[in-house]
């Protein structure tokens, strides 16, 4: 656990509501609800699908570049990879991502 000064994140939003931001006992009580799916076997049994993904998305920042010569990374690959799993993990469907990076 890295905490820092009673907090998990350092300078979290004021009014922010995600797990990151919250304190325990809130914060340790939405992690258990999604604690199994991070377990080494857990994420085994997805990798394949991961890696999909991974190629899916570098792919796309590949076609970019060779259509605009540039891309920009943090939409096509940084935050679309942990909002497009999240968004599976929760059930929305990956297509939500934007809906959970919001």
């Amino acid at each position: 656990r890295h905490e820092q000064g009673g907090t998990y994140r350092l300078n979290p939003s004021p009014g922010e509501q995600t797990m990151i931001s919250k304190d325990d006992p809130a914060h340790l009580a939405q992690r258990r609800i999604i604690n199994r799916r991070f377990t080494p076997r857990a994420v085994r049994t997805h990798a394949d699908h991961y890696r999909a993904l991974v190629e899916e998305l570098v792919d796309g920042a590949v076609e970019q570049v060779a259509e605009h010569g540039a891309v920009e990374v943090v939409d096509a690959l940084a935050a679309q990879l942990p909002c497009r799993v999240t968004a599976e993990l929760l059930g929305f469907g990956a297509s939500r991502w934007r809906e959970v990076k919001d």
